[in-house]
């Protein structure tokens, strides 16, 4: 996937001001965490979250809830400001692959513009055209964050030895994998 550099000076940025610009369409009065208490890969979240946001000045509230309840919730994101939660995807060869930012959901975004940006892109035959939809793509998802991605994780997978060609990414794949023995 070619790179596009637009919104790169953020990346690894770990700065109180530029994380309240990010949340700036996020009330002042009391933010809602939704994070659930009993599912173990994503309760941690919160607890790294909570004193982040905190710190950038926000007002917050993380009610103790069930991951059912968290789900309950994504269809009305009027109930809450932020969310936890975590996905494996395959690597997202390219913009039009990450169906949390895709612009077709109701939920996390839904936005009709960054749709007909991901079009462009998926029906442009020039490359070099396509790097330019590619920089307005990364351009647009630093002006209206979607999501903000607070780490990654990497599955602890054991193998036998006998296992050959077997990666384990962000799920484990045994895609032209082999036993040999």
């Amino acid at each position: 996937m070619p790179r596009s550099e637009p919104g790169s000076n953020y990346a690894g940025a770990s700065n109180a001001y530029l994380g309240r610009i990010v949340f700036l369409e996020i009330p002042d009065e009391a933010t809602v965490i939704l994070n659930p208490t009993d599912y173990a890969t994503i309760t941690p979240l919160g607890l790294v979250l909570q004193p982040l946001m905190k710190e950038i000045g926000f007002n917050v509230k993380m009610p103790a809830i069930d991951w059912s309840t968290v789900v309950s919730n994504f269809g009305t994101p009027e109930t809450f400001a932020l969310a936890t939660a975590w996905y494996s995807h395959f690597e997202g060869p390219d913009p039009t692959n990450d169906h949390l930012i895709s612009g077709t959901l109701s939920w996390p975004v839904q936005d009709e513009e960054f749709v007909e940006l991901q079009l462009r892109y998926a029906q442009e035959p020039d490359p070099a055209v396509r790097m330019e939809v590619l920089r307005e793509i990364q351009r647009q998802r630093y002006e209206k964050v979607p999501k903000v991605m607070l780490g990654q994780f990497f599955p602890i997978t054991p193998t036998t030895a006998a296992l050959k060609n077997f990666h384990v990414r962000p799920l484990p794949l045994f895609i032209n994998a082999w036993l040999e023995r």
